[in-house]
């Protein structure tokens, strides 16, 4: 069970990737007073935990409620989850992620709400999806593996901001580019493997036998 809690976490991480968000962090905090940040890192933090929480918790009957089986989503939430690794190996992630090519300008004019931030920069679809795939539970060891790396992800996004101007300095544009491209390799590995357990739900005879 812990592996799988170090596993699913370290996916969430990748797919959140706070580092390549903190320039906007700091272009939309540099008016602010110390305190103020640490409450607006603090802020964020919250709201990738929730937002993981409410997926991963309630995902599976939402999509139970809309009709959609968990095959199908697994394939649909791998199809995202690949592009968005795709993008971040060649070096497109803001394109997918829709952040403006004029970040400082135009996030710090949305003020210091969690929006765009908080959702969808660092809960976007993606890592959506990915929360409610493993949104199925039955049993108290189950709801652990929900709840502990969304809490973790909370965390270590609240860390990452809070203490962003300290690493600044080493977030250069070559280090974000090797984070976001190990990040993607990472992913890639994951959505082929959601997207072949998927096809293989949703279509039994591509199963092979071993």
């Amino acid at each position: 069970m812990l592996l799988l809690i170090i596993k699913k976490t370290l996916t969430l991480m990748a797919l959140i990737e706070p580092f390549a968000v903190v320039p906007l962090f700091l272009a939309t905090v540099k008016d602010l007073s110390y305190s103020q940040k640490q409450k607006f890192a603090k802020s964020l933090g919250v709201t990738v935990a929730v937002a993981l929480l409410v997926s991963g918790l309630f995902g599976i009957h939402l999509l139970h409620l809309l009709g959609v089986t968990l095959d199908g989503m697994r394939v649909g939430g791998g199809t995202i989850t690949l592009i968005l690794a795709i993008a971040m190996v060649v070096g497109h992630e803001k394109d997918v992620k829709q952040i403006p090519s004029d970040e400082s300008e135009s996030i710090a004019g949305q003020g210091h709400s969690i929006v765009p931030l908080g959702i969808p920069l660092l809960v976007g679809p993606a890592t959506m999806a990915y929360s409610m795939i493993h949104s199925e539970w039955n049993s108290f060891g189950d709801v652990s593996v929900i709840v502990l790396p969304g809490i973790l992800c909370g965390i270590m996004t609240w860390l990452v901001f809070s203490t962003s101007q300290r690493v600044q300095p080493y977030l250069t544009a070559s280090a974000l580019a090797i984070i976001e491209k190990l990040a993607g390799f990472l992913l890639a590995g994951i959505a082929i493997d959601l997207i072949a357990g998927g096809l293989s739900g949703l279509f039994p005879f591509l199963k092979v036998a071993h």
